[in-house]
């Protein structure tokens, strides 16, 4: 396995997808520890049964987000842009209409909302206040949860971390102003976090007036094939955010019937900290399913397999020391929620302590779902959603619960996620096909690859490394390939677009890579060439070609007038150019 470039690629894109949930659920900290310290109590507990409704609204965002990734991810793989930016309009008109039905349903019928969710007596009034200034965030969230994971594909990472820098900033200056100056309750909490997100929605959508943006709005109507993929993409995602919210309301239940208004409150605290901890994981499978949905579409079986090895690794790896960061400082996170109760303090720190020992398992199993919603396996993917996000966790909790009391309610996180990753890995090792234990958890069917004879991938960052690819290609390719002419094209397509990067590419000074992956189908070849040079577009390059210059870029032309197909694609901050050969 060569692709270097898959390496740099996960490892950049983990940095910018945990950096971007870590900030991402700061100002859902703030809005707890502010609520807490300058609201009290009775505010907590009140905030902590309406977050769910955050959950929920981030849940049905999510549909639309992970749809429209994936969809958007195989359609650039399979080089067809126009396809990209119709999938993409669609979803953006679909999400901002569904946004504003949402914020109607909760802002009138907040009152018997807040009830469903356990609020009573004094907790209802704040609680319904809260709903009400929330409900106005919906088309926001619905656009900031669908743009982020599209600034990543189209290759603006920065973007993506400024809008939520920009979105935690603005919470963040809007909570302290109303709990330490305006004293205006949880409907202006609600507020604060509503105009912050149509801010980090704003810098998202100043992305599309950037030259070279590859994706952009297209009108083109809502086609229901389309919309129908989407959800079948995207509906685990929701599934696992709704799951999670219904999860917060059964345990509030739970712990009322064994405790008081005192843990209720410990465990909003406990809860608003685990989006902290949950980040990372989160981070690490959204940058599996954005970078699968890619490999996905080219049917780049090798280097998924690498980057769900190294996925695992990594959330295994962070998350054990996040474990470990749990254990140690749980007094301090606590008392920025619950300083002024020292009762319900105690609660929450040794509550904390018990949830940390279940990060480990919630950041692998996040991963493997992400991984087979990505690959399109609905029949691991809701199974997963809804075990891991809801059953197993809310039965161990009831059961617990009535037995050892509020013990069993902390234990039934660290019990719940490791029975689930239990029952997956046991479906795993069912599978006799395979041998490795990573091929039987990558559950990839036979027929993925039906039409894929043979596959030889190499890298290279030298004039030396290009000729050696070229002729290990026409080494391979002269044993299988009868016609002298694609014997030649093969190479000299490899060699002559390697050479045209290491010329213009590398000259930044730069470390840089090329990756090139030889794939023989049934009715011919396709030769993929992927480097992480400044983005260059060789097809569109040839179409407004008008250099008189016999000698400029002579290695391209010859290769756009020999091949059958030449197709570009820039994606990850990677350009792509896909080169067919036909028998």
């Amino acid at each position: 396995m060569n692709d270097i470039l898959v390496k740099k690629t996960f490892k950049s894109t983990l940095t910018i997808q945990i950096l971007t949930a870590l900030t991402a659920v700061l100002g859902t900290v703030v809005d707890g520890a502010v609520t807490g310290a300058c609201l009290g109590t009775a505010a907590m507990a009140s905030y902590g049964l309406a977050v769910p409704l955050a959950n929920i609204f981030s849940g049905i965002a999510g549909v639309f987000s992970t749809g429209i990734s994936v969809l958007c991810g195989k359609s650039i793989g399979a080089g067809d842009r126009e396809e990209t930016n119709r999938i993409f309009s669609q979803g953006v008109f679909a999400s901002v209409i569904i946004g504003l039905v949402l914020f109607a349903i909760v802002f009138c019928l907040a009152d018997p909302i807040a009830g469903a969710l356990g609020a009573e007596g004094v907790l209802k009034a704040e609680t319904v206040a809260y709903l009400k200034g929330f409900a106005l965030c919906a088309p926001a969230i619905m656009l900031v949860v669908e743009l982020l994971p599209i600034m990543q594909i189209d290759g603006d990472r920065n973007r993506a971390l400024k809008a939520i820098l920009v979105t935690t900033a603005v919470n963040i200056s809007l909570d302290l102003l109303n709990g330490f100056v305006l004293h205006q309750g949880l409907f202006f909490m609600a507020l604060a976090t509503t105009i912050s997100y149509y801010a980090g929605a704003a810098v998202l959508l100043l992305h599309f007036k950037t030259q070279g943006a590859m994706f952009g709005f297209r009108w083109c109507g809502l086609q229901w094939q389309t919309f129908g993929s989407m959800l079948s993409y995207g509906l685990p995602n929701a599934l696992q955010q709704i799951s999670r919210s219904f999860l917060t309301i059964c345990l509030n239940h739970i712990i009322l019937l064994v405790a008081d208004q005192n843990a209720v409150a410990a465990y909003s605290a406990i809860f608003t900290a685990s989006v902290v901890c949950m980040a990372v994981g989160t981070g690490i499978s959204q940058s599996t399913s954005v970078i699968v949905s890619v490999f996905a579409g080219e049917r780049d079986v090798e280097s998924i397999r690498y980057l769900l090895l190294a996925a695992l690794r990594t959330a295994v790896i962070l998350n054990g020391i996040l474990t470990m960061l749990v254990l140690t400082g749980a007094p301090v996170m606590m008392r920025l929620f619950l300083a002024s109760d020292p009762d319900a303090l105690a609660i929450a720190v040794h509550g904390f302590r018990l949830y940390g020992l279940s990060i480990i398992f919630y950041a692998v199993n996040v991963t493997l779902r992400s991984y087979y919603q990505s690959m399109h396996m609905v029949r691991l993917a809701y199974p997963y959603v809804i075990l891991d996000n809801f059953l197993c966790i809310a039965v161990s909790a009831y059961v617990l619960g009535r037995v050892i009391g509020l013990e069993g309610v902390w234990l039934s996180f660290l019990i719940g996620e490791a029975f689930t990753l239990l029952i997956f890995l046991i479906i795993g090792l069912m599978d006799s096909s395979k041998t490795a234990f990573i091929d039987k958890m990558m559950h990839i069917e036979s027929d993925f690859t039906a039409d894929i004879c043979g596959v030889q991938t190499w890298s290279c960052d030298s004039l030396e490394g290009a000729e050696k690819i070229s002729q290990a290609i026409y080494d391979i390719s002269s044993d299988g390939i009868t016609s002298r002419r694609n014997v030649y094209l093969l190479s000299l397509a490899a060699e002559e677009m390697c050479q045209n990067i290491l010329e213009y590419g590398f000259k930044d000074g730069k470390s840089h890579s090329i990756d090139v992956k030889l794939m023989e189908l049934d009715n011919g070849w396709i030769l993929r060439i992927r480097d992480d040079c400044e983005l260059f577009d060789p097809v569109l390059y040839m179409k407004n070609f008008t250099d008189a210059s016999p000698e400029a870029h002579i290695g391209i032309r010859m290769v756009s007038h020999l091949a059958d197909r030449m197709e570009y694609v820039s994606t990850l901050k990677l350009n792509n150019l896909l080169i067919e050969i036909n028998r």
